[in-house]
C-alpha cells in the first residue's frame, strides 16, 4: 500500500515495482486504486475516470497511445520521461568520430589515475574527510566513457556552467526556488563499476578501450546513457531524490541482491567475472535488466508523486 511520508511516495517492494511497471506502459490505475485505499475519507469517493480526468487537467492535452486512443498527457510522458528528454533522445550515434572517442578514453585515464592517486595520497596522511569526495569523483571518471556532444553536454558536477543552465531552466520551468538535485538515472557509482573491472582487464592486456565504448555503444543501444551527459541526468527536488534512493537500495533484485547497490559493494560481485567476455555479457544483462528499471523509474518517480499528491489533495 502507498504512505505519504515527508511529502514523497512510499509503497511496499511489490506494489511499488508493479506500480511503476504498470504506470510505465500508460495504465495508472493500480497507483491510483492504491492511493484512494490510503486516504478514504478524499480520494476515495472519486471513481477512477475522475481520476482519470484529474491527470488530463494536469497534463493539459491529450496524446494518442501506441494502439490509437487518446490518453492523458502525462501517461504519454511518463512512458518516456516526464520532466526531462527520454532515454533515446539524445542517443550518442554508435559511429561517433572515432578521434572524440579516442580523446574521451585518454582523457578519462588520466583523470582516473589522478583521483586514484589523490584517494591513496588522503589515506596515507590521514585526510579521511577527503576521501568521500573524491571516490565520488572518481566514479564519475569512470563512467565518463563516451564523448560529450554540443547536443548532450557535461551537467555534473553542479558547478559546470552547463550544470547552472540545466538547473535554472528547470527551476523557471517549475516556477520554484527549491532545492534540485542532479540525479544520475543510470547510477554512476553502479557503471564505474563495471568500467572499473574492465580497467582490470585492460591493465593485464585482455583487453582494450574499444572494450570500454562497445560497453557504452551496448547501452546506448537501449537509450541508456553512462556518466555526467545530460541524457543520463534528471533534475529532481530533494525528497523525492531521498525517497528514490531509499527505495531502490531496499527493492530486491535477482542479479545482486538490491535493485541500486553501492560501488564497493558491486566491485565485489563484478570478481566473478573472470575476462572480458564474460563481464560483457554480464554487463549487458544488468542494462537490459536492472539498469532499465533503475532509470525508468527515475523518469517516472517525482512526477508519479506530484500525481499521486494532486490526488490526495483533492
Amino acid at each position: 500500500m502507498i504512505e505519504f511520508i515527508n511529502g514523497a511516495v512510499k509503497m511496499s517492494t511489490n506494489e511499488l515495482k508493479y506500480g511503476i511497471t504498470q504506470a510505465l506502459q500508460g495504465n495508472l490505475e493500480p497507483v491510483v486504486s492504491s492511493a484512494m485505499r490510503v486516504h478514504p475519507g478524499t480520494a476515495a469517493v472519486a471513481p477512477y475516470m475522475e481520476a482519470e480526468d484529474l491527470l488530463t487537467d494536469i497534463a493539459g492535452q491529450n496524446i494518442e497511445s501506441a494502439t490509437g486512443g487518446a490518453v492523458p498527457a502525462l501517461v504519454g510522458s511518463l512512458a518516456v520521461g516526464a520532466v526531462i528528454p527520454g532515454p533515446g533522445e539524445f542517443r550518442q550515434p554508435l559511429n561517433f568520430a572515432k578521434g572524440a572517442d579516442k580523446t574521451q578514453l585518454i582523457k578519462r585515464s588520466q583523470e582516473v589515475e589522478k583521483l586514484a592517486t589523490k584517494i591513496q595520497e588522503y589515506r596515507a596522511i590521514g585526510k579521511t574527510s577527503r576521501i568521500g569526495k573524491t571516490e565520488a569523483k572518481l566514479s564519475s571518471a569512470q563512467s565518463n566513457i563516451l564523448p560529450a556532444t554540443p547536443e548532450n553536454p557535461k551537467v555534473y558536477p553542479a558547478n559546470l556552467v552547463e550544470a547552472q543552465k540545466l538547473v535554472q531552466a528547470e527551476k523557471l520551468k517549475r516556477q520554484t526556488t527549491e532545492t534540485l538535485h542532479l540525479h544520475h538515472k543510470l547510477p554512476k557509482g553502479m557503471s564505474a563499476a563495471f568500467f572499473d573491472r574492465m580497467d582490470y582487464f585492460i591493465s593485464k592486456g585482455k583487453a582494450t578501450t574499444d572494450d570500454l565504448l562497445e560497453m557504452a555503444d551496448e547501452a546506448t543501444k537501449i537509450g541508456l546513457t553512462t556518466g555526467d551527459l545530460r541524457s543520463n541526468i534528471l533534475p529532481i527536488a530533494d525528497k523525492p531524490h531521498t525517497t528514490l534512493h531509499t527505495e531502490m537500495r531496499a527493492m530486491g533484485s535477482g542479479m545482486f541482491g538490491r535493485m541500486e547497490l553501492g560501488k564497493k559493494e558491486l566491485m565485489v560481485a563484478m570478481r566473478e567475472a573472470k575476462d572480458p567476455v564474460s563481464l560483457k555479457a554480464l554487463w549487458k544483462a544488468w542494462i537490459n535488466d536492472d539498469a532499465k528499471y533503475l532509470v525508468e523509474t527515475a523518469e517516472v518517480w517525482e512526477p508519479l508523486d506530484n500525481l499521486l499528491k494532486e490526488i490526495r489533495g483533492k
